[in-house]
Formats: structure tokens, sequence, C-alpha cells
């Protein structure tokens, strides 16, 4: 039995060898070390005694969707950026599927449920989001509960591919000037030239703020790994105004009220035909595209953004025209 920390969560975690021989790791649901070595042998109890009985009803899973959707959620899910969808999407598929034992869950269910999220309207990225969750849910009942054996094929939806949305220099300043509140004008500017997620400022606390060195420390979730972006000259005097206030938060403003902002600005810039589509997030995208346009190597692009994955950041390899035209040169 080892008892450890692992880097993608606070909590502690135990790794042991079950009454079949194979090797668990489980959750002990807490980020203390001491309460951790107490609990351990208990779960890992627990854990034996659902295998045997397990054992004695093999033919029949007695595990609903909703209690995998719960201990996910609480080993896993928990720990993610986007809680609040995990948990309406989980809610929605336990109603639409009309929370069945996970071991009836069959490729007749799933085309079933597909029909029924295509016949809300949704987009295929959205229907894609409901059966990636259903998907990893599944995969955790086999690999970490041995809950079943197996789970049905789940193909995901085709997405058409969209276009990337970004804002000039000339249409931030623009959308700058139409904002009636400093608040949302230090906002706008935070958010484009660090890439930061919308939530990911309004969680910026003074502690984050390294003025000296000119750095920011960006939490996807406190006690989660998390990442540095360097201050641009803009953003450092706009932050050091704002934390010369003495508040916790420099951008101390609800998620509501920064929407409520947005669309003041959205009223009156809906005159203009490139407006059409810009969102807080577009400025995402707008801080991606100018430092792969301005020769940043894709891999710190993806470090500065806090991308998961290299593919994600591909998305703005198209915007590095020099590097085609050199490439080109040399056949000349």
């Amino acid at each position: 039995m080892t008892i450890f920390q692992p880097s993608y969560s606070p909590n502690f975690c135990v790794e042991f060898k079950d009454v079949e021989g194979s090797v668990k790791r489980l959750s002990l649901k807490t980020s203390i070390a001491s309460e951790a070595k107490k609990r351990a042998p208990d779960f890992i109890a627990n854990w034996n005694s659902k295998i045997i009985e397990m054992r004695g009803n093999k033919s029949k899973c007695t595990v609903h969707l909703s209690r995998l959707f719960r201990e996910v959620y609480q080993d896993r899910w928990i720990y993610c950026k986007d809680t609040k969808n995990i948990v309406t999407r989980s809610s929605n598929l336990i109603t639409y599927l009309n929370d069945p034992r996970i071991d009836q869950i069959g490729s007749k269910e799933i085309v079933v449920l597909r029909r029924r999220l295509r016949g809300k309207g949704l987009k295929a990225g959205t229907i894609n989001r409901y059966l990636a969750l259903l998907k990893t849910a599944l995969n955790e009942a086999i690999k970490t509960y041995s809950y079943l054996e197996r789970r049905p094929h789940i193909k995901l939806e085709k997405e058409p591919k969209s276009k990337l949305k970004f804002v000039s220099k000339k249409e931030e300043k623009l959308i700058i000037e139409l904002s009636t509140r400093q608040i949302m004008s230090d906002l706008i500017v935070t958010l484009i030239d660090t890439g930061m997620r919308l939530s990911e400022a309004l969680r910026l606390e003074a502690d984050d703020i390294n003025l000296e060195d000119r750095m920011l420390t960006v939490w996807v979730q406190k006690g989660i790994k998390p990442r540095s972006i360097p201050m641009t000259s803009r953003v450092y005097e706009t932050l050091m105004r704002l934390s010369s206030n003495g508040m916790k938060k420099p951008f101390n403003i609800s998620f509501n009220s920064a929407m409520a902002g947005w669309r003041s600005i959205a009223r009156k810039a809906i005159k203009y035909d490139w407006f059409d589509g810009i969102s807080y997030h577009t400025f995402r995208h707008t801080c991606a595209s100018r430092l792969v346009q301005s020769g940043v190597d894709l891999y710190v692009v993806k470090e500065i953004l806090g991308h998961e994955s290299i593919s994600t950041t591909q998305r703005y390899a198209h915007l590095r025209r020099d590097n085609l035209i050199e490439a080109i040169k040399k056949l000349e």
C-alpha cells in the first residue's frame, strides 16, 4: 500500500493490490496527510468488499448511472475547470437515459440518446460534449471501479470546422472606446494581452500578481499546478493601478456583471458587420493569433494559453504565413 499526493489533485491517493491481484488507485478525498493514513485501510476494505460482492453477483451490475457520475465527479471531475457544465450535462444524461444500470447502456441506448440530443436542436459540438462525458464515465467504470468489463462503442459527431474569430488593433481600440466603465476597458486589455479566459481573469487575486517580476500566476483551480504569464507593459500598468486600491481581486466584479458590461458594448457595436460573433473568448484567440503572427513558437503559445494539447494550439498554425513563404523560397 502506497499513499501519495498526485500532481493533478490536492487530495491524497492510495495505491494497492486488491483481492484479485490488480493494482488500484483510489482517491482518499482529503488533503491532510494524517487523515489520509487513517482512511486508507477503510477505503481498501470497502473496495475489496465491493469486488467480492460483484463476484457473487456477476450476472447483474447494481450500479446506476447517477451513482457512477457521483463517484467520477468526486474522484476526477471536481478538479476540472468546467465543473458547472459537467454537473448540468450529467444531470441531463441521467434524465435522458432514465438513470439505467450502467450494464444496460448498449449500442441501442446510445443511438436513442444521440437522436434525442439532435432532436433538441443541439449542435454537433454540444452533442459531442455529452457523448464524451458518458464515454469517460463508462471508461472509469471499467478501469477504476471494475463495475463493467466492456462498454458500447460511442462514436462522436462530425463537427464542421469553424473559422476562428480575431479582432484587429483598430477593432480592439473601438471596442474599448465603446466601454463606459474603466473596469471593462481594463479587463479587455488584460484578456487580449494575456490570453486568459474570462473566468481566470475574474479569479485573479493580488497574491497572483508579481509586479516586481512582471509575472502573473494563473490557476485553473487552487491546488493544481498553475501557469505563468509575463505581463506586457499595458497589463503591468493596468494591474499596478488596480492593485493600488488594496482589494483582494483586481477585477472585483462578478461573472454576471462582466457579462452585463459586455452586452452593453455589444448593443452599441451591433451596427458594425465585423462585430458579429465577437465575445470575450475572441480576445483569447486574438492573443494567440498575435503571438503566432509575431513568430512565437507554437509550444510557447500552448504554455501561455494553458492548452492541454498542442493540437488545440495548432489551429493557429496557418497564421504563420512568413514560414510558408520562406519554405517555398527554398524551392526556387
